[in-house]
Formats: C-alpha cells, sequence, structure tokens
C-alpha cells in the first residue's frame, strides 16, 4: 500500500480553499507543494523540517513548483524549546528524529547534529489550523504535546505515524498517542479507515500492519474521506 498517497487522499477529502495547514516534518515537500495547491491562494501551508539538506530541497521544490502559499522553517518541532541533539541518518534521511530506532541495516550510518526546537503552540498563526501532518519517526507525540495548546483551541485533525520500531528509545508507549487525543475527544484511526479502540491501537502499533493514522475530533466531518468508503 502506498500509505503517502493514503495520507495525501485523507487531507485531500478534509480540506478546502482558504484553509491553514501546519506540516511537521516537511521532508523535500512530499506533502507540502499538493497540501499548498488544495488550500489556494487564500490558504496557507507553514511547514518545518530540521534537516539542512531536506530543509534545501524543500526550498528548491516549492520555488520549482511555484508555490508561494507556503512559509517553511528549518527547525524541529517538540516540547521543550531551545537546541538538542538530532540523529540524522545520511543514507536514509527520512529516517532521522530525535532518537535513534530499529533500522532495517543496525549498520547504517547514523550522526548527530544539533537543531533548534520550536515548541508549536507558542508559534503564532493568522487563523484556524485545519490540519497537522506529522512525521517524525517516533517523536511525533514530543510534537503533538509541544502543540498541545494549540489542538485544543484549534481543533485540527491530526495525521501521525506510529510503530513499536519507532518508538523504543523514547518515554512513551503506544497508548499514549491514545490518551493523548481521548482525553481532548478525538477518535483514531488507521489510515485505511478503521476506527480503534485503545488496545487495538497498541495492537496496530505492535504489529505495524500500517504506519500511519487519522487523529479527528469528535465534532469533525470526515464522511467524504475515501477510506472509510473502502
Amino acid at each position: 500500500m502506498d500509505y503517502e498517497k493514503a495520507v495525501e487522499d485523507f487531507y485531500v477529502s478534509i480540506l478546502n480553499p482558504g484553509d491553514y495547514v501546519i506540516d511537521c516534518g516537511a521532508h523535500s515537500g512530499r506533502h507540502t507543494i499538493p497540501m499548498a495547491r488544495r488550500v489556494g491562494s487564500s490558504g496557507h501551508v507553514f511547514a518545518f523540517e530540521p534537516l539542512p539538506s531536506a530543509f534545501a530541497a524543500l526550498k528548491n521544490n516549492l520555488s520549482s513548483h511555484s508555490i508561494s502559499n507556503a512559509t517553511i522553517e528549518n527547525i524541529a518541532l517538540g516540547e521543550v524549546e531551545g537546541q538538542t541533539q538530532f540523529v540524522y541518518v545520511p543514507e536514509f534521511p527520512e529516517y532521522s528524529g530525535f532518537k535513534e530506532r530499529v533500522y532495517h541495516d543496525e549498520g547504517i550510518e547514523r550522526t548527530i547534529i544539533n537543531v533548534p526546537v520550536l515548541r508549536l503552540e507558542n508559534k503564532k498563526f493568522p487563523g484556524k489550523v485545519k490540519y497537522i501532518k506529522i512525521d517524525a519517526e517516533g517523536g511525533d507525540l514530543i510534537i503533538m504535546r509541544g502543540a498541545r495548546g494549540l489542538i485544543e483551541k484549534h481543533r485540527p485533525f491530526v495525521t501521525f505515524e506510529l510503530g513499536d520500531n519507532s518508538i523504543l528509545k523514547y518515554d512513551y508507549k503506544s497508548m499514549d498517542y491514545y490518551d493523548f487525543f481521548a482525553g481532548m475527544e478525538y477518535d483514531v484511526y488507521t489510515i485505511t479507515g478503521a476506527k480503534l479502540s485503545r488496545e487495538a491501537l497498541v495492537e496496530s502499533s505492535k504489529v505495524q500492519s500500517v504506519w500511519d493514522y487519522v487523529a479527528a475530533p469528535r465534532e469533525g466531518d470526515i464522511s467524504m474521506w475515501p477510506a472509510l468508503g473502502a
């Protein structure tokens, strides 16, 4: 299954012209560009990418695709602001994150770089944020915790990644993702459209048959999401 396409199918179903969107872990712009096109000139995408090489690619890609409704920052998002160490995987930059994870090859090169960190709820946005996409190789909950005030206020839809192999070195478990959202009256779904209980999310994270999930405010409308009719 193409999970990146599944994530795109979700946000295309809930975004409209004029919406504000946050892309956490934008990489080279795989989702920044289609999101910017979806929200149009009256909307805006705020994209964050900590890796200098990926940020340079993101900047170039936005320019080459004539995307003018996106603001990009070369910074990590987290729970504590300041400078922090970041595990950079040169051969597979998509595996980079706050901590090491289980890799397909444990001999893979890793290096430590320092990156600036912003707490997302401290960032000012010009309007209500409709959607947040998070891709942080195990650090997704750290970003969410740093965005709690924003999530409580704006009630955005959120997509995130989760798998036990990516969170082994973090101080939280898969059930903490569920509890974070349940406490704010959100429901959690797999990216394939299955609504999950706490126990089901824990099992899904363990089995890792899917990597991407949707958190939807209970008052939110996801009726147009194609996966629900699959």
